[in-house]
């Protein structure tokens, strides 16, 4: 996955010790996941195994790994939720965050057939609440005292986007489909008209005639 800032890819053995060095105790664990985990790289490496879940390294136009980002299906078919950090301070407030959010939106619903993603966000996570708030991502409520960080509980945001709210969410940009829509068209044309000579006009019309 190609964005402007960032790139999306798979994570290599490496990444993994990388990741787990970004989420020991401090800032970035904290705003990642709501406090320190001290996660290994071979429990991280694990979880995904096990879980289900997805995560891609997020890299920069020049290739420097700035951060992660992952996605787990819920409970409901099409239902996921996306997490994830930049773990490279430099990196902060530069926007790559939320293109790299933008990137994985655009997968789970343009090729995944998602219809809702949510997000659960400390309400100590400035940056992200900031993106939720200016993006249009619909605020569904609060869960009360959800994260305990620097020695009491936070509130969490829930947020989500359905399926059709993110196709008209201009701030995510227009979505660039796989195959050209030319090339679709061209392909439904020339069957129509190879099926039209062969198939007699009932058959057609039930089968090939209702598409159009």
């Amino acid at each position: 996955m190609q964005g402007h800032l960032v790139r999306l890819q798979p994570l290599t053995e490496d990444d993994y010790e990388l990741i787990s060095g970004w989420m020991r105790p401090g800032l970035t664990a904290s705003l990642a996941s709501g406090g320190p985990e001290f996660p290994s790289a071979e429990l991280l490496r694990r979880r995904a195994e096990t879980s289900g879940e997805s995560i891609l390294m997020v890299l920069t136009r020049d290739g420097r790994k700035v951060g992660f980002i992952r996605w787990q299906s819920k409970k409901y078919a099409g239902s996921y939720e996306i997490g994830g950090a930049i773990g490279d301070p430099d990196y902060w407030d530069t926007g790559c965050g939320a293109e790299a959010t933008s990137l994985v939106l655009e997968h789970l619903f343009h090729a995944r057939n998602a219809h809702r993603v949510q997000f659960t966000v400390g309400m100590f996570n400035v940056r992200t609440v900031k993106m939720l708030l200016n993006t249009g991502i619909v605020i569904e409520g609060l869960l009360r005292d959800y994260f305990f960080l620097d020695g009491r509980f936070h509130d969490a945001i829930v947020a989500s986007v359905l399926r059709d709210e993110f196709y008209t969410l201009d701030e995510w940009g227009a979505i660039e489909d796989v195959v050209p829509e030319a090339d679709k068209r061209a392909a439904a044309e020339e069957f129509q008209r190879a099926m039209r000579e062969r198939w007699n006009g009932d058959v057609f019309e039930k089968l090939v005639g209702r598409s159009r």
